[in-house]
């Protein structure tokens, strides 16, 4: 093989790689197709590029083996007063979220190989815990117990609107948007913590503006 036939194929080759990378999370998308609800009362129906998860209880436990969202796919939970649903992803592999998380109170959402919310993503509830460590329960305290066990990694590079937002991963970056407001304007609460890293893009610029952390809101980071 001569000089320009080998530059040929390592070119081919390196956009071969590209390409996958690129096709990976689109490739995984689509609507959770294998999911069980495993403790608490929860309904689960699908119309056509919907998922709406109607909980019957307050507490409800739902185990999906992925949880992807094209960006036209939207996922959506019909809570009671004070509902917390915990999600729990159990493939080993990061979910990719392009599309809408739509919930009325609380999502607490673990998985220990991580999520990616891209640019096209849009999550509001009143409250939502990304853990990309053990079982997302309950809410990080001061002694990071969710870091304990955190191996993944959380990157938003998209829009969310939640009242109280906790991420928790070995690895947190941020370049998108968060408005951290309740359902009055006010108090709203945003943790982040990374038992390694945490990396802020536009943060200072999309959270420290007038009207994305309400009035007494609070900002936390732990991490290197």
């Amino acid at each position: 093989m001569g000089l320009i036939d080998e530059k040929d194929a390592r070119m081919k080759t390196r956009s071969w790689c590209y390409f996958l990378l690129v096709l990976q999370p689109l490739i995984a998308c689509g609507l959770p197709q294998r999911y069980s609800v495993v403790s608490g009362s929860a309904e689960i129906s699908e119309d056509g590029t919907v998922m709406t998860v109607v909980q019957k209880s307050v507490y409800a436990a739902i185990e999906f083996d992925r949880l992807d969202l094209a960006p036209q796919e939207r996922l959506q939970f019909i809570q009671p007063k004070n509902g917390l649903v915990q999600i729990t992803c159990t493939s080993g592999m990061t979910n990719h979220i392009q599309g809408k998380i739509v919930a009325d109170c609380a999502v607490h959402a673990g998985n220990p190989a991580g999520f990616v919310f891209s640019p096209t993503a849009e999550v509001m509830a009143e409250a939502l815990l990304i853990s990309a460590g053990g079982e997302a329960q309950g809410r990080p305290d001061r002694d990071n117990q969710y870091l304990r066990d955190a191996a993944g990694v959380v990157v938003i590079d998209g829009f969310m609107s939640v009242g109280d937002l906790r991420i928790a991963a070995d690895k947190c970056e941020h370049r998108g948007a968060i408005r951290a407001v309740d359902d009055n304007g006010s108090g709203g609460h945003v943790d982040l913590f990374a038992r390694d890293t945490v990396v802020l893009g536009s943060m200072s610029t999309t959270m420290a503006n007038a009207g994305a952390i309400g009035n007494g809101g609070k900002i936390s980071i732990v991490g290197k």
